[in-house]
């Protein structure tokens, strides 16, 4: 999914999260309280680690390793994520669900369904709604997943040319 779309929707669910949902430690989860109180750019802003796992660069830390880690060597990080997308028989995006299903349709030999109906959607913040600044702090806390998603588009794609 496109790494600014994504971070915009997981800001949206954990907004509507409950706040005594609790971590595996048993901890409050910070993240929820702290996306109930602030803003956005203030919330992008913060430099708590269960704030910034979630924010920034989410998906090609979890691709590389574990999306929980310290930010560290954003290229060792990066060169690890692309190294493990190449592994993937599939990569499938959200902006081309239908497709994407019906791609794994014909490799798998299944009957390719119509439509599918999208379940998970929210009323939050959309791309069209955020201010320049946030866009610009969403861009720079995701230049890696930018990246990755490039990437995996490409991939994406080129499945798709060669499926035709």
């Amino acid at each position: 999914r496109n790494p600014i779309e994504r971070t915009l929707s997981n800001y949206n669910y954990i907004k509507q999260l409950p706040e005594r949902i609790v971590n595996k430690t048993g901890k409050r989860q910070g993240i929820i309280s702290l996306a109930k109180q602030l803003s956005l750019i203030e919330l992008l802003k913060t430099d708590q680690q269960d704030v910034r796992s979630v924010f920034n660069n989410h998906m090609t830390y979890w691709l590389a390793s574990d999306w929980r880690d310290e930010r560290c060597n954003d290229h060792l990080v990066l060169d690890m994520a692309l190294s493990h997308l190449k592994e993937f028989d599939f990569v499938f995006l959200t902006e081309y669900f239908n497709k994407s299903i019906e791609l794994l349709c014909k490799k798998m030999d299944w009957k390719i369904e119509e439509n599918f109906d999208i379940q998970n959607t929210s009323n939050g913040h959309k791309l069209s709604d955020i201010s320049d600044e946030a866009i610009d702090l969403l861009i720079s806390l995701n230049n890696l997943d930018l990246i990755l998603y490039e990437h995996a588009k490409k991939k994406f794609l080129d499945k798709i040319s060669q499926n035709q």
